[in-house]
Parts: C-alpha cells; structure tokens; sequence
C-alpha cells in the first residue's frame, strides 16, 4: 500500500497552493528536477507543469530523500514511470 505511494487529498490540495504561488510569484522557471517517486512527480506536474508548461522535466535518483529498505521510499520500474509519464526525462 504504501509502496511508491501516490499523493492523497492533501498532498494535492499543497499542490495547487504552490502552483498558485509559482503563479503569483512570476518566476522564471527553466527546468524541474525531480525525484522518480510518484508523488514527487504527482508534486512537479501538478504544481510546475501547470504553473510553467514550458520547463521540461528530468527525474533523478539523485533528488530522492534518502534510498533504504523502507516500503515508502521504494519506486516503481523506469520502465512503468516512463509509460506514465512520458514528458518526464528519465534519461
């Protein structure tokens, strides 16, 4: 259940408070790195990618918090992240 675990209700609602603030704020956004965790890309696409379309987005291990044996902290296969998401970079 909690492997790769996907945003809840909350997670979602921070998320569009922070794609208003990106909004708001008016910054220039030239790229979103991002760890290849669902929620972390639920995160980008849902706050970044709608905020700034225009910035591609690149997923990274090297973002993740920390990679151990904990059932949150495990992700999917590349394979099924890059048929979800396919304007993510996980090259």
């Amino acid at each position: 259940e909690m492997w790769d675990a996907p945003l809840n209700k909350a997670g979602k609602e921070q998320c569009d408070a922070l794609m208003e603030s990106i909004v708001r704020s008016g910054i220039d956004v030239e790229v979103v790195v991002v760890s290849p965790l669902t929620r972390t890309l639920q995160t980008a696409a849902l706050s970044f990618g709608l905020a700034c379309p225009q910035a591609p987005m690149v997923a990274s291990e090297g973002c993740r918090e920390r990679i151990a044996v904990y059932t949150s902290e495990g992700r999917s296969p590349t394979s099924e992240l890059r048929r979800d998401w396919p304007k993510v970079d996980f090259s």
